[in-house]
C-alpha cells in the first residue's frame, strides 16, 4: 500500500510540474502565483481551502482571518501573501473597496460558486470571483443576483 501511495504521489507531482510544460513554466510556485494574482483570487482560494478542510465556508471574516493566520508563512508566500498584508486581501485592487464575501457556503459537490465580489466596481462592471478561481467582470445591475448565488454555474 505504501509503495502504491508513493507511485501515485510521484505521478501527481509530475503531472502538476508538467502542467506548465510547453509554456516555459515548470516551477510549481509560478503556477500557484499565476492562479493567485489578485486579492480576489487569493481570498477565493483560501476560502476553498477552508471548505476542503471543514466541509463548509467560514462563518464570517473573523473565522477566515483566523484560518489564514494559522497558515505557515511559506504557504502564504507561495500565494503571494505576506503575514503583514492579510487585512489588505479583503479589499479590491481595482475599486479600493472592501469585498463582499458569501460566508458559510457548503462545499459544492461539483460546479463552482461565486464567492468574492467587488462592491462598487469600475466602469460599470464589478469583478466576481468563483471557486476555482475564475474571475469575471459583470454589469453592476447583475451583481446582486451573483451575491445571492442565483448565477452560480450549474454542476457539470
Amino acid at each position: 500500500m505504501k509503495k502504491l501511495f508513493t507511485v501515485l504521489s510521484a505521478a501527481l507531482l509530475s503531472t502538476v510540474m508538467c502542467g506548465g510544460c510547453g509554456s516555459g513554466q515548470t516551477d510549481v510556485r509560478s503556477l500557484v502565483r499565476k492562479y493567485n494574482d489578485t486579492h480576489g483570487k487569493r481570498l477565493a482560494n483560501l476560502y476553498g481551502q477552508f471548505q476542503a478542510e471543514w466541509g463548509r465556508g467560514p462563518k464570517d471574516e473573523k473565522e477566515l482571518k483566523r484560518f489564514i493566520a494559522a497558515k505557515s508563512p511559506a504557504a502564504l508566500e507561495e500565494m503571494g501573501v505576506t503575514v503583514d498584508v492579510v487585512d489588505g486581501l479583503f479589499s479590491s485592487e481595482r475599486d479600493k473597496q472592501p469585498f463582499f464575501i458569501r460566508y458559510g457556503l457548503e462545499r459544492p459537490r461539483s460546479g463552482s460558486q461565486a464567492i468574492v465580489f467587488e462592491t462598487q466596481g469600475v466602469g460599470g462592471k464589478a469583478l466576481v470571483v468563483f471557486s476555482g478561481p475564475l474571475e469575471v467582470q459583470v454589469p453592476l445591475a447583475e451583481l446582486e443576483s451573483y451575491k445571492r448565488g442565483e448565477k452560480d454555474p450549474s454542476p457539470e
